[in-house]
């Protein structure tokens, strides 16, 4: 056995090629090269943070982002020092009614959180709460599921609904893009690896937009997944990791 329960509820590929996967009490990390994951210990005012996580993500300098059931975000350092982000009366949860389900960290370090109720901006460095997260109303509070950006700096947004894109020149958010069929549509996931490719992980399956530009007809469909897709991840190899809500992780 070598995690403290198997109900794997997030797993993140950071810069250093370190596997990170959370389980509803523990998050543990995987060294490159390791073959035994490690558990982390939070202590006092962290000390909730590593239960019940729901997000993942982290900086290229290695700093690792993780959003929980209970609304908090809270951030541990390369050095491995756990810091939590609060609202102005320096208790309450950064998304107090919210669960953050997906992070996104942009180039700038201001952080995107997809939460179960809307997208949030969040700037880490802002001096209140008030400007630290700020809710995107055009997308209202639609569920969103997952951030994944592509080298232009647009980020796709998948969502309850379908998917979202953020135009990074204007930061406007059309309402839907016509990337998958719409039956295929909903609690869409979105990974848009090195090579170029889209993978696309929906509550139907998994789907792969290859590199040129396409339309829904060029979809590769039934890729050996017949059920929903809830979490897509790429390591430093190029190799890429599926997590399914009834197939395990593949």
């Amino acid at each position: 056995k070598t995690l403290p329960d198997n109900e794997v509820t997030v797993i993140h590929v950071d810069a250093h090629d370190r596997l990170w996967a959370a389980t509803w009490f523990a998050l543990s990390v995987l060294e490159p090269g390791g073959r035994i994951p490690r558990t982390i210990e939070f202590k006092g005012d962290a000390s909730r943070c590593g239960i019940e996580i729901t997000a993942m993500a982290s900086a290229t300098d290695g700093t690792l982002w993780i959003g929980n059931h209970a609304g908090e975000l809270c951030r541990i350092s390369q050095s491995g020092e756990i810091a939590k982000l609060y609202q102005d009366d320096g208790k309450s949860p950064l998304f107090e009614a919210a669960t953050p389900l997906t992070i996104h960290v942009q180039a700038s370090g201001k952080l995107l959180v997809g939460t179960n109720a809307g997208l949030w901006q969040v700037d880490p460095k802002a001096s209140s709460s008030r400007s630290i997260a700020r809710h995107e109303e055009s997308i209202g509070k639609d569920l969103i599921f997952a951030l994944s950006s592509q080298p232009d700096g647009t980020v796709w947004i998948g969502a309850e609904k379908g998917l979202y894109r953020l135009d990074p020149q204007t930061n406007a958010i059309p309402v839907l893009s016509d990337m998958l069929p719409q039956r295929t549509a909903r609690r869409a996931v979105v990974h848009h690896a090195r090579n170029g490719s889209h993978w696309i992980g929906s509550y139907y399956g998994l789907y792969r937009r290859r590199a040129t530009p396409a339309k829904n007809s060029d979809l590769d469909e039934g890729l050996g997944v017949d059920s929903g897709v809830i979490k897509i991840v790429e390591d430093l190899d190029g190799g890429l990791w599926f997590a399914s809500n009834s197939q395990g992780i593949f």
